[in-house]
């Protein structure tokens, strides 16, 4: 399974984009690296777990967490799974690492991940719950 990046966006109005086509081998090189303010954010949301190893996966989900929390990306641990908020390569290098750990001592491993992608925006993980709730005229439990 490939891990394709993120749209091609990383390239200023108007100026140069990478166009990278599958099988050629072939790659642009990115304009200059983008600024704090204009770099792409994505909010990844996933549950890894073993498939093999019972009922009470507690102990598995721990080592990832701890994975995740020295990682020093913001997250939001909930029952079904944990969000990340990040750069595309960094939130995906956290699960590879989940993953990595995972496997040594685990035949068969279960992952879901989805992913909301967004530009030019920080601080999705709240600012995406804190907009509902405004709307809502009111706030939910989290």
């Amino acid at each position: 399974m490939a891990i394709l990046g993120p749209p091609a966006r990383r390239c200023k109005p108007m100026g140069a984009c990478v166009i990278l086509r599958l099988g050629t081998g072939r790659v642009t090189p990115l304009p200059a690296p983008l600024t704090q303010e204009e770099t792409d954010m994505v909010l990844l949301e996933f549950s890894m777990y073993p498939l093999d190893k019972g009922e009470s996966l507690s102990p598995y989900v721990a080592r990832s967490m701890e994975i995740i929390e020295e990682s020093g990306l913001d997250y939001r641990m909930n029952a079904m799974g944990t969000i990340l908020e990040g750069e595309w390569d960094q939130v995906f290098e956290v699960v590879k690492r989940c993953f990595e750990r995972m496997k040594q001592d685990c035949r068969r491993i279960a992952a879901v991940i989805k992913v909301d992608y967004r530009q030019d925006r920080r601080g999705g993980l709240e600012a995406k719950v804190r907009s509902v709730e405004e709307k809502a005229g009111r706030e939910f439990r989290k």
